[in-house]
């Protein structure tokens, strides 16, 4: 029992905590917009709130006087505007989804803010009566589902909403100024209401923009070009970062007839470099010249920019920190809670992905974090190591960062190649902001801009920082200069109390043109520093020239199924040691590998063992090569069909990841190493390199040919039986049976004289070359002697030689019959089995076939 009452004490407690925070945020407060900026006792000018979304140089990003806030189911969204009156419709309202919703108006007054003290006094409460002065707002209840962002945008009472007209003249900021045509508007106020209990209020802390354009005037009616004295703007306004950090900005006089206010964590970015700040100050004459160097606050957020929210009042700390809402993107980030600068898993990897390892690419810095502010990375050697720190500077994301470092010290040298000892120091910035101003021509008094501590009272930082060197004089000699001129975080690392000096311009003069500011993008920023996280990292710097120095093969002519042995030669010349260079041997087209043998040395290993590779019909390994050392590979393969002629055997050696070879390393930071000869090619020298050796000593040649002999008996007289006197007949038929042509062909035969000199017949082409399958066929003639018939037959074998045209080599060969004799055949003779055997009948023996073949059965 004591539990459960400790329990229900704890759900009290937790409510009544609720409940007071929510109250925290309920309030006599009428409206979010123009009253609080012209507060009872506000001093200054009254600026007017731009509404038109025609773009000017002074408002490059104009948008209709945009707004937004955030409402939840069934609370009530009211809207009015001094320029809402009668039956045009001036205020627009969309829904979280983007769809416009068209509340309703119960007569024409309805929105309407009339004067100065309805102004003050606020809109009346939904469903209630107004007094005190409260007008009639523009009521919209949140529908069920309907929670989120809405966006407002303002027309002023123009005739022609695109066309400018300026129209006020100067009023006091507690003054009302002359109702006039203009699309500038007096006053504006969206406000949202909650019922809780049956009772209504108001909630403050909901309303928000991106940028606020304004005009504040000169004279009654613009006539003058000069402002009048303790004119000045003093619009307050609270900024919240998306790393949930909060400010209070005070403009504090800032005088600027036409002039913008935005805030994000950039400023003007550097030209073509949109992901990085230039933190200087840049002439602004005209809107090109800011759209093409700040990030357009009416875009979404990237991953680089962040356009941080400016609103009227503390922000509701009720909100969520994520919200879907009509604005770029669809959702945005809220009320985030105050992230801290917490860095993790700071580590260097080399631009191809070795750790701790850098080539002439350059390395990635790599850490996770929290915020997306910026970074501050410093690097520096350790003692022993000599060169000159490094800064690299640049905003960081929320999670992984990968910054790039090209490997180069603050000189622009690339460090020396060796193992180096080097502090990586890292800082974080994060709340980091920025205040451009835009054709402000005097800020006498300085802006002021206080980072508020967690309780969202006391302030924990007023300093600012600004570089103005890039706009010279600015826009004339009207007035004071900003003094220092350059008093930027990397000149005054403790920045520049901003209620001492705001960044001050423009004293001494009240003219509308000519000053400092004028026509002049002035950019004034501040941030807080997160502590300094250091790492000490050694880091290889390794350079080393890889050759294939020889390929030497063991024969230089090379025929059918016969193997060759090449023997290559690597080395590393250095001057660093290298582990798991890559070695490639491509086994051309048409042979078999048979072996690869490493020889081993001292100062060399394989860290990959040499395999073959079917695949890539290749031999690979990787190697560990001290400086200086050359290893030597025997590769043996066997020819099984090449192609003819020249064997082209290529041997090459590849660097590995983050590895400088001088010859053999291309230029592409987004390409490791992955072929070598893309990196002979892509080396950028124009010259080959040393890594890829190829052999075209070998020559392959199939190159032969047959000579088959046939004979046969003339019976000249037709008596059937065989007479000195009469004649055979030889058939020589010489064949390329190979694919290499055969030239200079020459066939002899002992009986038949020695060399034939008598024309074959060609079966391809009359050409003096024996093409692969053709036939040449010699048809010659022997008279028989008195021996021939004594030995009842004749004996015989000739034979052919050529030159092979691709070896150069000559090849001879005797000839066969057709079908050889076998034992048992008549005229069969061990000691002349490829002879050609023509039997002779003699006597009255009647041969029956006069076409003599070499077996007779």
């Amino acid at each position: 029992m004591k539990n459960k009452k400790y329990n229900i004490g704890s759900k009290l407690q937790v409510l009544f905590l609720f409940v007071f925070c929510l109250f925290l945020h309920i309030g006599e407060i009428r409206a979010e917009g123009s009253k609080d900026l012209y507060t009872e006792n506000a001093k200054g000018g009254r600026a007017y709130l731009r509404a038109t979304n025609r773009v000017a140089s002074q408002f490059p990003f104009s948008n209709n006087g945009e707004h937004f806030v955030y409402a939840v189911e069934g609370e009530v969204i009211a809207l009015a505007s001094d320029a809402q009156i009668g039956t045009v419709k001036k205020i627009s309202l969309y829904a979280p989804n983007g769809s416009e919703v068209t509340p309703a108006r119960n007569n024409v007054n309805t929105g309407n803010i009339p004067n100065r003290a309805a102004e003050l006094a606020g809109p009346g409460l939904p469903g209630q009566a107004r007094n005190n002065n409260e007008y009639e707002a523009i009521y919209y209840t949140v529908p069920v589902g309907g929670s989120g962002i809405y966006r407002v945008t303002f027309l002023g009472n123009a005739r022609t909403p695109d066309t400018d007209y300026l129209g006020y003249g100067y009023s006091p900021a507690i003054a009302w100024p002359t109702a006039m045509t203009s699309n500038y508007l007096i006053a504006w106020d969206i406000s949202v209401a909650r019922q809780i209990g049956g009772t209504w209020n108001w909630l403050k802390g909901r309303v928000f923009t991106t940028q606020m354009t304004m005009f504040n005037a000169s004279y009654p009616h613009n006539t003058s070009p000069t402002f009048l004295p303790n004119s000045g703007f003093y619009g307050k306004f609270i900024v919240l970062t998306k790393d949930g950090y909060v400010y209070k900005v005070d403009n504090n006089g800032n005088q600027g007839m036409a002039f913008t206010f935005m805030v994000n964590n950039q400023g003007f970015h550097k030209v073509g470099d949109p992901k990085t700040s230039s933190y200087q100050s840049i002439p602004a004459s005209t809107a090109a010249q800011v759209q093409n160097r700040y990030h357009d606050p009416r875009k979404a957020d990237t991953d680089f920019v962040t356009t941080q929210k400016i609103f009227y009042n503390l922000p509701d700390s009720t909100m969520p920190e994520e919200a879907v809402g009509a604005l770029a993107g669809g959702k945005t980030w809220l009320r985030v809670q105050e992230k801290k600068l917490n860095v993790d898993d700071i580590r260097v990897e080399g631009a191809e992905g070795s750790l701790n390892q850098v080539g002439n690419k350059g390395a990635y810095i790599k850490f996770t974090n929290e915020i997306d502010g910026n970074y501050y990375i410093t690097i520096s050697p350790k003692p022993g190591n000599y060169f000159k720190e490094r800064l690299i500077q640049g905003p960081t994301i929320i999670g992984e960062n990968t910054i790039f470092w090209d490997g180069k010290d603050g000189d622009g040298l690339v460090i020396s190649p060796g193992l180096v000892d080097l502090n990586v120091d890292l800082k974080l910035r994060g709340a980091e902001v920025h205040f451009p101003y835009l054709d402000i021509e005097l800020n006498e008094f300085g802006i002021i801009i206080e980072l508020l501590s967690t309780d969202l009272q006391s302030v924990r930082s007023d300093i600012v920082f600004w570089d103005d060197t890039l706009i010279g004089n600015g826009g004339g000699s009207m007035g004071s200069k900003s003094n220092p001129r350059n008093a930027s975080h990397t000149v005054l690392p403790e920045g520049t109390s901003s209620n001492l000096n705001g960044h001050i311009w423009g004293l001494g003069s009240n003219n509308t043109n000519g000053t400092f500011g004028d026509n002049q993008g002035i950019d004034t920023w501040t941030f807080i520093k997160g502590d300094a996280i250091s790492v000490g990292i050694d880091v290889d710097i390794k350079v080393a020239d890889l050759e294939v120095v020889s390929v030497v093969p063991d024969k230089t002519i090379l025929h059918k199924n016969e193997e060759i042995i090449y023997t290559v030669k690597v080395k590393n010349n250095g001057p660093s040691d290298v582990k798991d260079a890559v070695f490639t041997f491509d086994i051309p087209s048409g042979f078999d590998p048979v072996r690869a043998t490493f020889i081993a040395t001292t100062c060399g290993t394989e860290s990959q063992v040499i395999a073959y590779d079917s695949t890539n019909y290749a031999y690979t390994s990787k190697l560990n090569l001290l400086n200086g050392c050359e290893i030597t590979y025997e590769i043996t393969m066997k020819a099984i069909s090449p192609i003819l002629g020249t064997i082209a055997v290529e041997a090459a050696t590849l660097r590995p990841k983050d590895v400088v070879d001088p010859d053999a390393t291309n230029t592409d930071p987004l390409v490791p190493p992955t072929n070598a000869q893309y990196e002979c090619d892509h080396n950028g020298l124009g010259v080959p390199c040393n890594n890829i050796k190829t052999n075209t000593e070998v020559k392959y040649s199939d190159a032969a040919f047959i000579l088959i002999k046939d004979g046969r008996f003339n019976d000249d007289d037709s008596n059937g039986s065989a007479q000195a006197g009469e004649t055979l007949t030889y058939i020589l038929n010489v064949t390329n049976t190979g694919r290499a042509k055969i030239e200079d062909i020459v066939v002899s035969d002992p009986l038949l004289g020695g060399v034939v000199t008598v024309n074959p017949v060609k079966s391809k082409n009359t050409d003096a070359v024996l093409d692969a399958d053709e036939t040449w066929t010699y048809t010659l003639t022997y008279t028989l002697t008195p021996a021939d018939i004594q030995n009842e037959g004749v004996y015989n074998q000739a034979k052919v030689e050529g030159k092979d045209s691709i070896t150069g080599e000559i090849i001879e060969i005797s000839s066969i019959p057709t079908v050889p004799l076998t034992p048992g055949d008549l005229g069969y003779d061990p000691t002349r089995p490829n002879h050609t055997f023509v039997p002779l009948i003699v006597g009255k023996i009647l041969i029956s076939n006069p076409m003599i073949r070499q077996r007779m059965k």
